[in-house]
């Protein structure tokens, strides 16, 4: 704030009042200006507290194609649930060329009616706001089309089609203005029923697919019609819709990743890319936290601050290594350290970023991992803004929440303490045809060094044949110790109006690796096990893992024993009182 000085101040001098006069009217308004752009720069942006009202007032979320039996494959067309090229919720949908004809590769669904004149607080959308698809394709000289279809049906839509030819190999997104949309027939925009996605095969291109992972509509840029613009607020009549956030380059967008539960932002396609959504302007120095859940395991987004093009420093997480990169008149300093363990998918990571006069710190926490710290001395002078980025075509991040200030002070983003139990549930059924214990990889939980915890397992389980199989289970653990027992209870009744069978109650306690049999009869309904304990890390890299296995090996098909994806585990810090 020495621009305060620059001028001769407009005050009393020997009791004289100022001159009114052109030069001293101009001093006023300088100081007006500037005390305008101070306090605009003194603010502090908390996104999870604005995200939801981006989310309703500019988006209206299509489909997530979570699911390959939602769909309807036409001939020439397999489907199935791809997890593999998967950034977003739990599945992402394939779409198969089944033989070697060049032909029609489609798929189709039914779905609620759906109102696409409005988002999802109803608001008014017009056609000139953008419908935006995210996809994979394998081969892109094996298609020569690829198109999108909303409305009542395959005869009454809004359609759009691309050349292939203009995509790359891998991950694209596209987004197309409504109004540009091609009309078959007589659909409305405020009734779509039906959604359609084509392509047309060449010869030979046998298992080649596209994938398709999310489709949703988003609010036109006030400032640039043809592309898009999630972050928005609404001024009023006179003044319309006004950019909180700048999209500099390609297409940020506000999801919901149903994996998660959780509202994020995320840069549909990574690249490198150093000023990508602009978050906050012109500081020297500043704290920001942020919350970001990896969707490429070993990988996150980048956080930047930059004054011009050869002038930046940025931090992030690529192939399980942390960096700090300062690139000061176009030469690149990095300064890096390896994560004591690998960021798992959908992984959460806190990192702080911040700059205190010439020093940047980068600072990443994790659960399972001691905080790592990175610090340079930079030479920049100017003032720089901050921006999420991404380094590489890897960097998948999703941002769920930021605070940024420019102060060095204490700044909390939402859940970075502890604001109740970890929930980590179980993403599909656990199937087992022996008595070999068999780690459940969703139950892998990472916990952070020299803390108390409190874990609870709740396990739902059945045997689909043979009521001799039955169920055991223990724990994996390392760099943890045991305070007390491991409390285990479980019932043989399936009925909800039966007594517990008296001879097959288990309600006991035992070491965390010791297996523990638990009775379960032949029956479709799925008997509630639960299991909990407190335990003390000791190390970082402790973790726990819960494993199972029939207790009986019962071989035959329709024989297994049966762990449901409805089973759980909470996991609560605590701390000890006495």
């Amino acid at each position: 704030m020495a621009i305060f000085g620059n001028w001769t101040p407009i005050t009393f001098i020997n009791t004289t009042p100022p001159a009114i006069d052109q030069d001293a009217l101009n001093d006023i308004e300088d100081w007006i200006d500037i005390a305008d752009e101070e306090n605009r720069k003194s603010q502090t942006v908390n996104f999870e507290k604005i995200m939801t009202y981006f989310w309703q007032r500019n988006i209206n979320e299509i489909e997530n194609f979570s699911a390959a039996s939602e769909w309807t494959a036409d001939a020439s067309s397999t489907l199935s649930d791809d997890t593999t090229n998967n950034v977003i919720g739990s599945n992402a949908v394939k779409l198969l060329e089944s033989d070697n004809v060049a032909s029609w590769v489609g798929m189709s669904r039914n779905i609620t009616a759906l109102d696409l004149t409005k988002f999802h607080d109803g608001s008014a959308s017009t056609t000139a706001d953008l419908i935006m698809v995210l996809f994979y394709v394998t081969d892109i000289t094996k298609y020569t089309l690829f198109q999108i279809k909303l409305g009542t049906s395959n005869a009454h839509n809004y359609n759009y089609a691309w050349n292939p030819a203009g995509f790359s190999n891998g991950w694209n997104v596209r987004w197309i203005r409504k109004s540009v949309m091609t009309t078959t027939g007589a659909p409305a925009w405020n009734n779509i029923t039906y959604l359609r996605v084509d392509s047309y095969s060449t010869i030979n291109a046998q298992n080649q697919y596209f994938t398709l992972q999310y489709l949703q509509m988003i609010r036109a840029d006030p400032d640039f019609a043809t592309y898009t613009n999630a972050f928005q607020e609404y001024f009023g009549a006179a003044t319309g819709w006004i950019s909180k956030f700048s999209v500099y380059y390609d297409l940020f967008s506000i999801i919901y990743d149903e994996k998660i539960n959780k509202l994020g932002t995320m840069k549909l396609v990574p690249a490198d890319l150093y000023a990508g959504l602009h978050i906050y302007c012109s500081v020297l120095s500043f704290q920001g936290k942020f919350e970001i859940y990896s969707k490429l395991a070993g990988y996150t987004n980048s956080i930047v601050w930059m004054v011009d093009a050869t002038n930046y420093i940025e931090c992030y997480v690529n192939a399980n290594t942390f960096y700090l990169n300062a690139v000061e008149g176009g030469a690149a300093t990095p300064t890096s350290i390896a994560l004591t363990n690998s960021l798992l998918l959908n992984e959460r990571v806190l990192i702080g970023f911040e700059k205190d006069g010439d020093v940047v710190r980068a600072i990443l926490s994790k659960n399972g991992e001691t905080i790592k710290i990175l610090e340079y001395e930079t030479s920049i002078a100017d003032e720089g803004c901050l921006y999420l980025g991404t380094q590489g075509t890897s960097a998948w991040g999703l941002v769920t929440d930021f605070a940024v200030a420019n102060n060095v002070g204490n700044l909390n983003i939402y859940n970075e303490e502890a604001k109740g139990p970890r929930l980590i549930r179980l993403s599909a059924d656990q199937t087992y045809a022996n008595n070999t214990m068999t780690a459940i990889a969703d139950f892998l939980i990472r916990l952070k060094p020299n803390r108390i915890y409190k874990v609870e397992a709740i396990i739902n389980a059945h045997n689909s044949g043979s009521e001799l199989a039955d169920l055991k289970t223990d724990w994996a653990s390392s760099g943890v110790s045991l305070l007390g027992l491991k409390n285990c209870v479980g019932s043989e009744t399936t009925a909800a109006t039966s007594q517990p069978n008296t001879t097959k109650n288990r309600c006991s306690a035992h070491a965390l690796a010791t297996a523990v049999r638990y009775e379960i009869s032949a029956s479709t309904t799925y008997v509630a096990i639960k299991e909990d304990f407190i335990v003390k890390t000791i190390q970082a890299g402790a973790y726990i893992n819960l494993r199972a296995a029939q207790y009986t090996t019962t071989a035959g098909a329709g024989n297994e024993t049966i762990v449901d994806d409805t089973s759980y585990v909470l996991v609560t810090e605590v701390f000890c009182e006495k």
